[in-house]
């Protein structure tokens, strides 16, 4: 039987043990070619491969690009300019911004505005220029002194203003190359645009403001022209104005 088979198998094992005799040869490992299944298989270490990354091209990261001003504003007729200004405040009461008018027309010698806005909110604006830099410096200034909600803005602005050193009914084309909160400042820019242009120069006063006109012409097209001229000589914020008569 074989149950008979394995005890009597079994039985002439132990006794070759008590016996001292040898133990049985190791088992044989397989040759390579051999299809035998083994539980324990040979451990072979992988060759050591260069690093792929070293033969890659280096790309460059591309810089962020600079942020870029877009038209915020259009002018919608010719009497129209867009300009930058630093929007101080917003509030939906015109005495809370008019009070913060007058405090901040003592920190700077820019026009300061106080306009009222679609939705009906009213809005501090100060300073205007053609280009950016000018108005940013003045509202790191703006936000150094307390404001720290101010910040640089493009909008729409008449170009036309109403001159009691016109007659009435009247009107005329002009450049305005300055606007100061001081006479003084604006007579010092007024002499030395008169060194810049044949044509008359002169220092109005506008509600409490000091203004610099070049020119007085019935047409705008010459003094469009001495604008371009104005601002090709030093005065990047000359603009066409229209002085209406109320003298």
């Amino acid at each position: 039987m074989r149950i008979s088979s394995l005890a009597t198998g079994c039985i002439v094992a132990i006794s070759f043990v008590a016996l001292g005799c040898p133990a049985p040869p190791p088992a044989t490992v397989p040759a390579a070619g051999d299809t035998q299944n083994n539980d324990t298989t040979a451990t072979t270490t992988a060759p050591e491969l260069p690093d792929p990354r070293g033969q890659l091209p280096r790309t460059a990261t591309p810089a962020p690009a600079e942020a870029t001003d877009g038209p915020d504003a259009e002018p919608a007729s010719e009497l129209e300019s867009a300009v930058y200004s630093v929007q101080v405040m917003s509030s939906s009461s015109r005495d809370a911004a008019e009070a913060a008018a007058r405090q901040v027309r003592s920190l700077t010698s820019q026009p300061v505005e106080v306009v009222q806005e679609s939705g009906g909110a009213w809005r501090v604006y100060a300073g205007r220029s053609g280009t950016r830099t000018p108005m940013d410096r003045l509202r790191d200034q703006l936000i150094s002194a307390g404001y720290s909600g101010a910040w640089t803005k493009q909008r729409v602005v008449e170009t036309s203003v109403r001159d009691n050193t016109i007659p009435t009914g009247e009107s005329v084309y002009s450049v305005q190359i300055f606007v100061s909160s001081t006479p003084e400042n604006a007579r010092r820019v007024a002499a030395e645009a008169r060194s810049v242009t044949r044509l008359p120069v002169e220092v109005v006063e506008m509600d409490g403001y000091w203004k610099v006109f070049v020119g007085r012409s019935p047409t705008r097209s010459a003094i469009d022209a001495e604008r371009d001229a104005l601002r090709q000589r030093g005065y990047p914020d000359a603009w066409t104005y229209r002085r209406q008569g109320t003298r």
